[in-house]
């Protein structure tokens, strides 16, 4: 078997066992290219591993994608993320069209299963959050980035805590996903180099404006003070860019030919694979354009893509029960890339709900499939080749010092909105009441760090576990 061969055979391998998130599959990818077969060496893999934890998209597809371009180059890297990918995608595609054939006692059982599994799901998100904090030795650094996160909570958390809590009114601010997003890109690009005390003066006023303007209780309403917003944002974040590129040392530009075959091939793959879909469902071309927006925007791994997903999907794509009840228990209890299964499942519901056919689904589905394999491996292959022209990009550095603290704010929010789903879940079923819904997720999380203090108990048991726990309560209750 070839160089290649042995690749994708790994990866598909790896794909069926990657339980836990893309960072817990650097070191099982290692065991079998690097240290295994040797397809790639050691100083190879540590640079694929840098730029994918700095690019957004799939991490576990990004990192494929490097592999395939390293090992079969243009081949080699479509192949790479399919192998690795197909195994969580088609089991999340099963059981999902299982889900949505059940009657609605069977659906009730579900949700009931689901509140276990989203606090697991929580409790996740608690411990991304931790290991960010964890990640900083100094305690100033340590603060630096609790504000941030802090900040990004306040801007982003208000209709979550007023759903909970049953408050009637517009949040001052509860902006989305892709605005804090817009944001935060907007203050790291116009940094350039380091942030002046008259950038940040600006970057303030910009920020301030904006989030007035896109907030849910638009204070600012007026549409044309956006667009100029809009401009401004973009003329300061190119001078910034312009003024992080100054002074860096530029290598041969040889690749360029190459990086762009690799993205005419990515492209061209998304593309046919796309034609079926955007011909057969209405509403499909829509849904494949804000998933290849989404992969591009998506920092942070897979748990950071749930929020980004409820932020473009919920109740356009895809209902928000069939969000919730069905389709986050399938993609956080399944391994693979959550990016990738999250963007298949959705596409999914968007043909089934645009045509009631569960077969214009599945072929929605394979082309949300293929448009979060090129648009991670696009970003990945141009940020690469970045790497080649320059040494050291301070811009990078920033975005890989920001984007986590960011990423953990953005996680809270997410959280308050399971919590909340799984809320009207016990109150309707359970006739339960906030406080005693609140015992009931100590008493679950006590449960799973119980077990987790049992060595070699993996992540799906544990998901099982919590979830049979919460379907057998919530029937008793």
């Amino acid at each position: 078997m070839n160089k290649l061969g042995k690749l994708l055979l790994s990866l598909f391998k790896v794909g069926c066992i990657g339980f836990g998130g893309g960072n817990a599959l650097v070191p099982v990818i290692e065991k079998e290219v690097v240290k295994k077969h040797k397809l790639v060496t050691q100083k190879q893999y540590n640079k694929f591993i840098v730029a994918a934890n700095i690019t957004p998209g799939a991490l576990p597809v990004e990192i494929a994608v490097a592999l395939g371009k390293e090992v079969g180059g243009v081949l080699g890297l479509i192949l790479a993320p399919i192998c690795i990918a197909t195994p969580g995608v088609l089991a999340t595609l099963l059981l999902i069209i299982v889900f949505s054939s059940f009657s609605g006692e069977a659906i009730t059982q579900v949700k009931y299963a689901s509140v276990g599994i989203s606090v697991y799901i929580m409790y996740l998100l608690f411990m991304y959050n931790k290991k960010i904090w964890d990640q900083y030795e100094l305690t100033s650094m340590k603060l630096k980035r609790l504000m941030i996160t802090l900040l990004i909570v306040i801007l982003t958390f208000g209709g979550e805590i007023y759903k909970i809590f049953g408050i009637e009114r517009t949040p001052l601010f509860d902006i989305s996903t892709v605005h804090v997003l817009l944001i935060s890109f907007f203050v790291i690009f116009s940094t350039g180099k380091k942030m002046t005390k008259l950038q940040f003066v600006i970057d303030s006023v910009v920020c301030c404006v904006y989030i007035l303007c896109v907030g849910k209780s638009q204070i600012i309403s007026n549409k044309y003070v956006l667009y100029v917003i809009y401009v401004i944002m973009a003329l300061v974040s190119v001078d910034g860019i312009r003024r992080s590129f100054q002074g860096e040392k530029i290598k041969a530009k040889s690749k360029f030919i190459k990086v762009i075959k690799e993205e005419v091939g990515l492209l061209l793959f998304m593309v046919i694979g796309s034609i079926p879909a955007i011909l057969l469902s209405t509403g499909a071309l829509a849904y494949l354009g804000k998933g290849y927006a989404s992969s591009v925007i998506s920092f942070g791994g897979g748990e950071a893509y749930l929020t980004v997903a409820q932020s473009l999907f919920e109740n356009i794509e895809i209902h928000e029960s069939q969000l919730y009840s069905q389709l986050l228990p399938v993609v956080n209890a399944l391994p693979g890339s959550i990016l990738t299964k999250m963007l298949a499942g959705v596409g999914y519901y968007q043909g089934l709900n645009a045509t009631g056919s569960a077969l214009i689904g599945v072929l929605v589905a394979l082309a949300g499939f293929f448009v979060a394999i090129s648009a991670s491996g696009a970003v990945l292959c141009a940020v690469m080749y970045v790497y080649d022209m320059f040494e050291k990009l301070t811009i990078f550095e920033l975005l890989g010092k920001c984007i986590k603290p960011i990423v953990g704010g953005l996680l809270v929010s997410t959280g308050l909105g399971l919590f909340y789903q799984m809320q009207q879940i016990l109150v309707e079923g359970c006739a339960l009441n906030l406080p005693i819904i609140l015992v009931f997720t100590a008493l679950i999380v006590a449960l799973i760090l119980l077990l987790k203090r049992i060595k070699k108990l993996p992540d799906f048991a544990i998901i099982l576990i919590c979830g049979a726990v919460s379907l057998v309560v919530c029937n008793l209750l």
